[in-house]
C-alpha cells in the first residue's frame, strides 16, 4: 500500500476545442502539479478525483504581420472531489495568460506557463489531503464493510482498489485493512488461475504443449490451482520427446 494520498486525474469535456495533443499535455501538467506536493497520481480509478475547468474572460486577436496571434487570458481551475459521495473537497483558481497562432495554442501555451511549484498549490494540496486523511480516519469501518460487499459480489478487484487507495498508517483499521487485502488478493488469484486453468486445458486438449505452458506460467503458486497446473505440466513431460524438453 501506497502511503500517500492517491487521487485520479481526470479531464472533462472539451468545452474550449483544446486540441487532444494539448489536452494531453494540460493533463500532465495536473499530475505535474500533484505529484510535486507528495499526492500520488494515477489514470485508474480511485475515490478521490482531480479535474479541471477552462474559462477563458479575454480574447484578442493582432495582426502581428507574417501570421496573426492570438492573446487570452483566462481562469485555470482545480476541483477536487470524492465519486462515491459527490462531495467536493476543494477547488483553487489561478489566473493564466498566453499567446499563440490560434485559440487552442494560446491556452495551451499559457497554461504550460502555469508554475507546478507554487505555494498556492501547495497550501491547496495540503488542506485536500487533511481532509482526506479525515475522511479515512472518521469513515474507517465504513470503507472495509463496503469492501467486503464487493469481495461478497466476487468484484475482487474493486474490493482491493477499495481499501488499497486508504493511505498506509493514517487509520486504527490499518492491520484490519492489511488482512483484508491478502484474502481479497487471494479470492482474485483463485479466480483468475481457474480461468487461466481453462485456457490451458483447452490448449493441452489441441496438443499444443508450448501454449500450454505458457499459460501456465502465469499461474501464481500460491493460488489453489497450483496442483492441477503441475499435475497438467507432467502430462506435458511425458507426452515429448528430449529435444522438446
Amino acid at each position: 500500500r501506497n502511503s500517500r494520498i492517491v487521487i485520479s486525474v481526470i479531464m472533462p469535456e472539451n468545452e474550449e476545442r483544446i486540441s487532444n495533443d494539448n489536452f494531453a499535455k494540460i493533463k500532465s501538467k495536473i499530475k505535474q502539479i500533484i505529484s510535486k506536493n507528495d499526492v500520488a497520481a494515477t489514470d485508474y480509478y480511485a475515490d478521490f478525483l482531480i479535474y479541471p475547468t477552462i474559462e477563458i474572460y479575454d480574447e484578442e486577436n493582432l495582426d502581428a504581420g507574417l501570421q496573426p496571434i492570438t492573446i487570452i487570458s483566462g481562469d485555470f481551475t482545480l476541483f477536487v472531489k470524492q465519486f462515491s459521495t459527490n462531495n467536493q473537497f476543494g477547488s483553487i483558481t489561478v489566473k493564466f495568460k498566453g499567446s499563440g497562432k490560434d485559440k487552442s495554442e494560446a491556452i495551451r501555451n499559457g497554461i504550460l506557463k502555469i508554475n507546478s511549484n507554487n505555494e498556492i498549490f501547495q497550501t491547496f494540496l495540503k488542506n485536500v489531503k487533511s481532509k482526506i486523511i479525515g475522511y479515512y480516519q472518521n469513515n474507517c469501518s465504513l470503507n472495509i464493510t463496503e469492501a467486503d460487499k464487493l469481495n461478497a459480489s466476487k468484484l475482487y478487484e474493486k474490493a482491493i482498489i477499495q481499501l488499497i487507495s486508504i493511505p498506509a498508517g493514517v487509520t486504527k483499521c490499518d492491520s484490519e485493512i492489511n488482512r483484508k487485502l491478502v484474502q481479497y488478493y487471494k479470492n482474485y488469484s483463485n479466480t483468475v488461475c481457474e480461468k487461466s486453468m481453462i485456457i490451458a486445458n483447452g490448449y493441452y486438449s489441441e496438443q499444443n504443449y508450448s501454449k500450454t505452458l505458457e499459460v501456465l506460467r502465469t499461474i501464481n503458486p500460491e493460488s489453489k490451482c497450483k496442483e492441477a497446473s503441475l499435475s497438467l505440466m507432467r502430462k506435458i513431460e511425458s507426452k515429448i520427446d528430449a529435444n522438446e524438453k
